[in-house]
């Protein structure tokens, strides 16, 4: 369903889950569908250093955040099971189940953010 999301809006995919930091993340992927044509250029958010971390502050989030600092997207939808997100990144933060992983009907708010 990655793929009919980034087909339908020409999005970029951007990894922020903690594997994002194995060496084999972009293969597992691959076996997944997902091209190395489908990744934005910085693929995958920063990790924060801990004298960087604030106390009651989402880690998850804030590396997000760090990343769309930097590259100012248009637009942008989180697709994560991690509730870990700033207050300002909740609109556009889908929260799938972990143990049921992204629906359509995810994938279809996903598009319409994505769309504007």
């Amino acid at each position: 369903m990655v793929v009919d999301i980034l087909d339908q809006t020409g999005a970029r995919l951007v990894v922020a889950s903690t594997w994002r930091r194995d060496a084999d993340c972009r293969d597992k992927l691959a076996k997944a569908g997902i091209g190395q044509d489908r990744y934005f250029i910085d693929w995958r958010t920063p990790d924060l250093l801990p004298e960087e971390e604030i106390a009651d502050v989402p880690i998850r989030g804030s590396e997000i955040d760090r990343h769309l600092q930097r590259h100012q997207p248009a637009r942008y939808v989180i697709i994560d099971d991690d509730p870990g997100m700033l207050p300002h990144q909740k609109h556009f933060h889908i929260q799938v189940d972990p143990s049921i992983g992204l629906t359509w009907t995810d994938a279809e708010t996903a598009i319409a953010l994505l769309r504007g």
